[in-house]
């Protein structure tokens, strides 16, 4: 299911998602907000493509326990932000959230000019919640394989993922995140030359920064296989 984000706050112990990413020494979100204990996890800036449907999604995962609270940033007050929470009740972490969370941002604007997105999540320990069977009554088909790979400044990275033997690939994507203190600029945000394709099941990617992108910013490139057990008929 998907679950609206409000960016105005964190949704604190009520609510709580391209490997995931850890905290950087300052945070500017309100992902922790109203939980005592808290571990704050920020994820990069993430390019939202200017070409429709101008759509990316972007995994955060928790370093210990679960996800009970969540925020995000927007460079364009025309960007929505979702997450995707399970099916439970009453809804809560442990119930909703897991040890990750999938953010989706979808840039709403005419402009085919790409934009970007942060995300934040906020962790407690697992006892923090209850991990109770509700979740799982509707069932829990699919999972997502998620490879992240660091871009260092002159060189390409490349990468595969995939599913597990006995599960078989339903949608695949790839999402690039630009570790900045603000939100990325135009040549920024352009500055990561990116091929991507299906091929045997994977999803492969190869990825080049240009020199926009100063050799201080770290570049990450999120390769996301949704998969589901049981082999291609």
């Amino acid at each position: 299911m998907s679950t609206r984000l409000s960016l105005a706050g964190a949704l604190g112990m009520a609510l709580a998602a391209l490997a995931g990413a850890t905290a950087p020494a300052s945070r500017a979100a309100d992902e922790c907000q109203g939980l005592q204990v808290c571990i704050p996890v920020a994820g990069p800036w993430v390019v939202i493509p200017g070409a429709a449907p101008k759509l990316v999604q972007w995994q955060l995962t928790c370093p210990e326990g679960i996800v009970a609270g969540v925020d995000a940033r927007v460079a364009d007050q025309g960007t929505d932000v979702t997450f995707d929470g399970l099916v439970g009740s009453p809804v809560g972490p442990g119930r909703t959230t897991r040890n990750t969370l999938l953010f989706t941002a979808r840039a709403t604007a005419p402009t085919k000019a790409p934009t970007s997105f942060q995300p934040f999540i906020g962790c407690v320990p697992a006892s923090g919640g209850s991990r109770t069977p509700t979740a799982f009554r509707p069932g829990s088909p699919t999972v997502l394989r998620v490879l992240t790979l660091r871009v260092a400044a002159g060189g390409v990275a490349r990468g595969a993922q995939g599913c597990h033997a006995d599960e078989r690939l339903l949608q695949a994507g790839v999402a690039v995140g630009l570790r900045t203190t603000v939100e990325p600029t135009p040549g920024q945000l352009a500055g990561v030359r990116l091929a991507a394709d299906v091929r045997g099941g994977k999803v492969v990617a190869a990825a080049e920064r240009r020199a926009a992108i100063d050799p201080a910013i770290a570049v990450e490139v999120q390769l996301q296989a949704l998969c589901t057990r049981g082999r291609t008929p």
